[in-house]
C-alpha cells in the first residue's frame, strides 16, 4: 500500500469515468421481446381460430354423413371425429356426434359396439346436459342385451329428451327388440323431428312393412324414395315390400331389384332381404332345399322378433315346419310376450297338425286377430261346429271370401253341411303349407268327393314323423274306401293317440266294423259313452246291427228322433248308415236326401247299394 500506484484510490478522489450502454439499447430490446411476444400471441390465435374452423367442418361433415342410414358413411365418421377431437378435445358438439355415432353402430351394424358408456362420459366431462346423453344410456343397455332395462327407462327421460331425433331412434329400436309395436310412434317421431334424418324413416318403413304389410307402409317408402332415389335401402325396401305381400306378383318388381355391390352396402335391419328374396323366388322354382337354406340364413342373422316373425311365416308357405319353429323360438328370444311370435306358434302348430299346441299358443291374445280367429275357426271345423265356423269367418271379414290364405276355412262350412265342394282346382289351390289347415281339408274335400288318387296325393306328402293324428284321421278313412281295412284301423289307433274326437271315434268304429270286429267297436262305444250327446245311440244301432243283434237295433232306433238338416253331413252318414243297417223304415228317404247332396260321397255311396240290395 506504500508503493507507488498501489492500493485502491482515496476515498476523496473522483472515480474514473466508465463506458455505459445507451437507454435506447434497452427499449429496443424490449419493444423486440414485446413485439415477438404479440406476434407469437396472434399467430397462435391465428392457429387455434383456423383449428377451431377445421373440427366445425369436419363436424358438419360428420353431421350430414350421420343422417344418411348409409353403413359407408358412417364408417367415414370414425376418422373424422378423430381428427375434430384432435384439434378441439373439449368441443361438446363433437362429444355428442361421437356418441351418435356409435350409436348408430348399436342400431345399423351386426358390429360389437364398444365405447357408448365412454362416449356417455366424455359427453359429461365436456358438460353436455343429461338430457342429450340420454340415448347414449339407452343404446349401452341394448349393447349389453338388457332390453327391459333399456325400455324402463324411457319414462325417466321422455319429459326431457323427447325433442331429439336420436332419442327417439334409440326408444324406437329397444322398444322394436322388446317385441314393443309403440317403436312405431318413436321412430315417426324421430322423422318429424328430423326429415333428413333417413335411419329413422328405413327403420319405420321396414317395421311397418313387417307388422302390417305394403298398404301402411306405403307412404313412407313413398318419401324415401323422394329423397334417395333408387338408392339400395330404397330397392332393399321395396323387395321386402313385395315379401310380405301374400298376393305378390311373381317376378320381383324393377324397383326391387338389388343391383351388384348393394348388399355390402346395406344396414345390419335389411340385411336379410336378400336372403328372403332367393327364398321366395327359389320357392317359385320348386327348389325348396336352396328355400330353406336362405330363409335359414336369415334367422340367424334376425336382430328383431318382428324380422324373425315374418321370417317364420315365409317357412310356413314354404313347409318348412322346424324352420319355422326355429323363426317363432328366436323371435320369443327377443320377447317372450311378443303376439306375433306367439300366433307364429299357434300357425307352426297347425302346419304340424298340433291343435292343441295351436290353442294353448292364442292363450291371452286379441280374439279378433285374424291368427287367433284362424285357430278358432279350425278347432271349430275338427269339432263338426258349423255355427262357430261361420263365426269365425265372418269376424275375418271380406277377406275370407277374397284371400286364398283362408280358402280352406271358408271352405269348411260347405264341407260340414254337405251344402257345397269345392272344385278340384280349388282343391289342389288350398292344399299348400300357407293355407291353414288347407291340405287337411283339401283332403276331407276329396274324399268326400270319392277322388281317392287326390287325397292319396295329398296326404302322400308327408311321412314318418311329419304324420300328426289328423292325418292319421284321413288316411284311416282313405285306407278304408280302398280296403286296406288293416292299414285303416293302425290308422285309425293313430289318431285315437292324439285324442279321440268324434271323427275319430266313428271312424275308429266304422274301421273296426270293416274288419266285422263288433266286440271291439262295443268297447270303444263303451269307453266314450257320451262323446257324440244324443247321437251316441246311433253308433249303438250300427253296433248292434253288426253284432247280429239286428233286432235290439230297430228297436233302438225307432226310439231316435232324426237330427234336423242342419247337422253336419259326417253325423247325417252315421244316421244313414244305422238305419239302413237296422231296416228302418226312415231309411230310404232319409239316403235319397243324402244322395241328391254329395253324390259322390264313398259313405253315401255305400248306404245306397246297402238300401237297394
Amino acid at each position: 500500500m506504500y508503493e507507488p500506484g498501489g492500493g485502491a484510490p482515496p476515498a476523496w478522489e473522483n472515480p474514473t469515468r466508465q463506458k455505459t450502454r445507451g437507454t435506447w439499447t434497452l427499449s429496443v430490446a424490449i419493444g423486440l421481446i414485446a413485439a415477438a411476444g404479440t406476434g407469437s400471441y396472434f399467430y397462435s390465435q391465428k392457429i387455434r381460430t383456423e383449428r377451431l374452423q377445421h373440427a366445425s367442418a369436419l363436424n358438419d361433415q360428420v353431421k350430414k354423413l350421420l343422417e344418411t342410414g348409409s353403413v359407408s358413411d358412417l364408417r367415414q365418421t370414425d376418422q373424422k371425429l378423430n381428427e375434430s377431437f384432435d384439434l378441439d378435445s373439449l368441443s361438446p358438439l363433437a362429444a355428442r356426434l361421437w356418441l351418435q355415432n356409435r350409436v348408430l353402430y348399436e342400431v345399423l351394424t351386426s358390429d360389437e359396439v364398444r365405447g357408448i358408456d365412454s362416449a356417455v362420459h366424455r359427453g359429461e366431462t365436456v358438460n353436455l346436459p343429461e338430457k342429450d346423453t340420454s340415448f347414449g344410456r339407452i343404446a349401452s343397455f341394448m349393447a349389453e342385451g338388457d332390453l327391459a332395462g333399456g325400455a324402463a327407462i324411457l319414462s325417466h327421460w321422455d319429459r326431457d329428451s323427447a325433442r331429439d331425433p336420436y332419442y327417439q331412434l334409440a326408444a324406437g329400436a329397444v322398444l322394436e327388440r322388446a317385441g314393443d309395436l309403440r317403436a312405431i310412434e318413436r321412430y315417426d317421431a324421430a322423422r318429424q323431428l328430423d326429415p333428413e334424418f333417413i335411419p329413422a324413416q328405413m327403420l319405420l318403413a321396414r317395421l311397418l312393412l313387417l307388422e302390417f304389410g305394403g298398404e301402411r307402409a306405403k307412404p313412407v317408402l313413398d318419401a324415401l324414395r323422394a329423397k334417395l332415389g333408387a338408392a339400395p335401402i330404397t330397392r332393399a325396401l321395396s323387395a321386402l315390400a313385395w315379401v310380405v305381400d301374400q298376393e305378390r306378383t311373381d317376378a320381383l318388381p324393377d324397383d326391387a331389384k338389388l343391383e351388384s355391390g348393394d348388399i355390402e352396402k346395406l344396414p345390419a335391419p335389411l340385411s336379410g332381404v336378400p336372403a328372403m328374396i332367393d327364398a321366395v323366388q327359389a320357392m317359385r322354382a320348386g327348389d325348396m332345399a336352396k328355400t330353406s337354406q336362405a330363409i335359414d340364413s336369415a334367422v340367424t342373422g334376425a336382430m328383431t322378433p318382428s324380422l324373425a316373425t315374418g321370417l317364420g311365416f315365409l317357412a310356413i308357405e314354404a313347409g318348412d315346419e322346424q324352420l319355422a319353429r326355429k323363426a317363432a323360438l328366436r323371435a320369443l328370444q327377443f320377447a317372450a310376450v311378443y303376439p306375433r311370435a306367439r300366433t307364429l306358434a299357434a300357425r307352426v302348430a297347425l302346419l304340424g297338425g298340433r291343435l292343441d299346441e295351436a290353442q294353448k299358443a292364442i292363450e291371452e291374445l286379441d280374439p279378433s286377430s285374424s291368427d287367433v280367429v284362424v285357430v278358432r275357426g279350425v278347432v271349430a271345423y275338427e269339432s263338426l261346429e258349423p255355427a262357430d265356423l261361420d263365426a269365425a269367418l265372418k269376424a275375418l271379414g271380406d277377406a275370407a271370401r277374397t284371400r286364398p290364405v283362408y280358402a280352406a276355412l271358408a271352405a269348411g262350412p260347405g264341407l260340414l253341411t254337405g251344402r257345397a265342394f269345392p272344385s278340384p282346382d280349388k282343391i289342389d289351390a288350398m292344399a299348400v303349407p300357407a293355407t291353414p289347415w288347407g291340405e287337411l281339408v283339401a283332403a276331407d274335400a276329396a274324399l268326400d268327393l270319392g277322388d281317392l288318387p287326390r287325397a292319396a296325393k295329398i296326404l302322400g306328402r308327408r311321412q314318418g314323423d311329419a304324420l300328426r293324428p289328423v292325418h292319421f284321421l284321413r288316411l284311416a278313412r282313405l285306407y278304408r274306401y280302398q280296403n286296406k281295412v288293416d292299414d285303416a284301423l293302425k290308422a285309425a289307433a293313430a289318431a285315437r293317440e292324439g285324442s279321440t274326437t268324434v271323427n275319430v271315434l266313428i271312424e275308429s268304429l266304422y274301421a273296426l266294423l270293416k274288419k266285422d270286429d263288433a266286440d271291439g267297436a262295443r268297447t270303444l262305444l263303451a269307453k266314450h259313452p257320451t262323446l257324440l250327446g244324443p247321437l251316441t245311440s246311433w253308433l249303438g244301432v250300427l253296433v248292434d246291427s253288426a253284432g247280429k243283434q239286428k233286432s235290439q237295433a230297430s228297436a233302438r232306433a225307432a226310439k231316435l228322433d232324426l237330427p234336423p238338416p242342419e247337422t253336419p253331413l259326417t253325423l247325417r252318414i252315421l244316421v244313414a248308415r244305422a238305419l239302413v243297417a237296422s231296416d228302418d223304415k226312415r231309411a230310404r228317404p232319409y239316403v235319397l236326401v243324402l244322395a241328391k247332396q254329395a253324390p259322390k260321397h264313398p259313405d253315401v255311396v255305400e248306404a245306397t247299394l246297402e238300401l237297394n240290395k
